[in-house]
């Protein structure tokens, strides 16, 4: 599937991760886009890993091929217990937060997995959260950590 979903002057397609300098810019674009959400290296790796085998790996790019945005799904082993897909990361660049980005790589994460994804997000994490709810997301579960 070729994945090139524009709006406003950004493109959502599939990132090329071909060479460990390549994936090394996607990962240190994820962390600083994430900021103090950023989650642990090897779970980003882990993550961006499993992606590339049945996942996603999608970045969001002005008309110059600046990465504005990362987006990274991953297949779930269920169909029906859960969604077949997990949105284990979706993060904008700060400086080009309000612009349309998170709301493209979030349309797209829906359409590239025919509505069959989930996601989880930290509880003090107000600003995603209700991105998510704008976006006609709904919280179905508390999911509970030891």
């Amino acid at each position: 599937m070729v994945i090139h979903k524009e709006k406003n002057g950004i493109v959502a397609r599939e990132a090329k991760l071909d060479s460990p300098e390549a994936l090394h810019n996607y990962i240190d674009d994820l962390n600083r886009f994430m900021g103090e959400f950023r989650d642990p290296s090897d779970e980003v790796i882990e993550a961006i890993c499993v992606a590339g085998n049945g996942g996603w790996r999608i970045e969001a790019v002005d008309g110059e091929g600046i990465r504005l945005g990362v987006l990274v799904i991953t297949p779930t082993p269920f169909e029906k217990f859960q969604p077949a897909y997990h949105l284990a990361y979706i993060a904008t660049a700060p400086e080009a937060r309000g612009r349309g980005v998170g709301k493209l790589l979030l349309e797209t994460s829906a359409e590239i997995t025919s509505g069959k994804i989930a996601l989880h997000v930290g509880v003090d994490n107000r600003y995603a959260i209700e991105f998510y709810e704008r976006m006609g997301w709904t919280g179905k579960y508390l999911r509970m950590m030891p």
